[in-house]
């Protein structure tokens, strides 16, 4: 079982020091060089990734592969999805990883 602090780096820093609980789990560490792919809110530090991203690293350095990969698509979807809503110019309404899903 894995537990992820779904929350900003310094609240998550927080609710980890707050929680004696917490500090009895082993912890995992990642060092993951990628830049993330997140794009709904900025990083103050290009190695900060999404909670999703951090899941996708564990679950595949963990050997759930397959886990890994459907989590890590299905972000990019949701990530695509957000960007429709926001992009002002020219829009792909075909969303290409979605349809990756649906064919």
């Amino acid at each position: 079982m894995f537990i992820f602090l779904d929350a900003s780096w310094r609240e998550a820093r927080r609710i980890y020091r707050k929680s004696e609980y917490l500090q009895n789990i082993p912890c995992i560490s990642i060092s993951e060089k990628s830049i993330s792919d997140y794009v709904m809110r900025k990083a103050i530090h290009e190695q900060q990734l999404a909670t999703c991203e951090v899941a996708g690293i564990v679950l595949a350095n963990s050997g759930f592969t397959e886990a890994s990969s459907t989590l890590v698509e299905w972000f990019k979807v949701v990530t695509e999805s957000y960007m429709l809503t926001k992009t002002q110019g020219a829009r792909d309404f075909t969303r290409p990883k979605l349809q990756g899903f649906i064919d």
